[in-house]
């Protein structure tokens, strides 16, 4: 699984990051190991912080960094206007997703621009909600940027922008 920043908070949120980090195989852009250090109260008026240093160094998370040349190759596929909306965590997953060393991962994104993009790209059989990637190993999440409903209309407008080339050169 190839998680963004936004995964690896809201897991963390729900108290499920341990359990799916131990049963699941999980990778995450370099530019997510800093995008997902955050600080908040969770609903119990507790601190919450998020640190998965201690994850990577375990060998728990795994780590990859796209080069600036495998970041230029991946920019040179989309519109300018469509890359600059693309946050600095899913331009690097989409990268990697190209790569050779990632080329069997799966994106698990609430981002549905990223989504479209992986779609754009070719990789629609490569995406999966967070909701799919929790009930595989016995568990749930309710929030609409993680259902399958939210997916399939990513997927789905991935699609159309993919078969009329709009958001791509």
């Amino acid at each position: 699984m190839l998680f963004d920043a936004m995964i690896v908070i809201d897991l963390h949120r729900s108290e499920q990051w341990s359990d799916v980090v131990s049963q699941l195989d999980v990778t995450i852009p370099s530019v997510v190991v800093d995008e997902s250090k955050y600080e908040d109260v969770d609903p119990g008026g507790f601190p919450l912080r998020i640190n998965i240093q201690e994850d990577i160094d375990s060998g728990r998370v795994k780590v990859e960094s796209a080069s600036m040349s495998e970041l230029k190759a991946t920019e040179s596929q989309f519109a300018d206007w469509f890359w600059e909306k693309l946050g600095a965590g899913e331009r690097e997953a989409l990268s990697l997703m190209r790569t050779c060393r990632c080329a069997d991962v799966q994106l698990c994104s609430s981002d549905g621009l990223a989504i479209q993009g992986a779609v754009m790209l070719g990789f629609r059989d490569r995406c999966i909600c967070l909701s799919q990637v929790l009930r595989s190993i016995g568990m749930t999440i309710s929030h609409g940027k993680y259902s399958e409903d939210f997916l399939r209309n990513a997927l789905k407008v991935g699609g159309e922008k993919l078969i009329r080339g709009y958001g791509l050169r």
